[in-house]
């Protein structure tokens, strides 16, 4: 009869050595739909095999954070009216690049600030998912280590190992995205649902952008 936690742990040692090499969330980070033309370089937030690195010199406010949601929702709605009138223009992508910066800059940002603002709402609002996630599984972590240490089939290296493993992929979550990034929480917090919301709606998950 197969040992139900054995096998647990045997696929835990296995997806832990491949996955503490390339943890990413950018998955999680969701506002990635604007069109991409080769000469221009968007979320960079985060590179998995180094810390993350985030601008200091914008100075995010709760008033920062709004204004750049709200900014955010007038480049969607440019980016979807072009698409619908894409045979309108010759490059509709570089078109839609130059139009966005004019609008950025009528609205009061420049592209680089509207970048970097992005990248610290969006690092935040990751991370802190990040934090509750880790927060949520603390117990089974701590389950998983003392069968571990109990399980008669490894040796204490394998032991060692593995626990070793365990607790620095936890570790790296926390040194590489959680910790550059806790300084934004108290203004991005508020805004957490409305930017998820946002998020959604330029996915194409639901029908109407939030309300500020």
């Amino acid at each position: 009869m197969i040992n139900v936690k054995t096998l647990r742990l045997e696929v835990v040692w296995i997806c832990l050595f491949c996955a503490i090499n390339s943890i990413s969330i950018a998955s999680t980070i969701g506002d990635n739909n604007e069109w991409q033309p080769d000469t221009f370089v968007t979320d960079h937030l985060i590179d998995a095999k180094n810390r993350v690195s985030f601008s200091d010199s914008l100075r995010l406010t709760e008033h920062k954070v709004e204004d750049w949601i709200k900014t955010r929702i007038k480049v969607a709605k440019l980016q979807n009216k072009m698409k619908e009138n894409a045979s309108e223009y010759d490059n509709v992508v570089q078109a839609f690049y130059k139009e966005r910066k004019d609008l950025l800059v009528s609205l009061g940002w420049t592209v680089q600030r509207f970048e970097e603002a992005k990248e610290r709402i969006q690092g935040a609002v990751a991370a802190m998912d990040i934090a509750e996630d880790l927060k949520a599984s603390k117990a089974d972590h701590q389950e998983d280590i003392e069968e571990i240490k109990a399980n008669e089939f490894y040796t204490d290296q394998q032991k060692d190992e593995l626990i070793n493993t365990m607790n620095k992929m936890r570790n790296k979550q926390k040194n590489q995205f959680i910790d550059p990034t806790k300084k934004d929480w108290p203004v991005v917090r508020p805004y957490k649902e409305i930017f998820e919301e946002m998020t959604d709606w330029i996915a194409g998950n639901i029908p109407n952008p939030p309300k500020l």
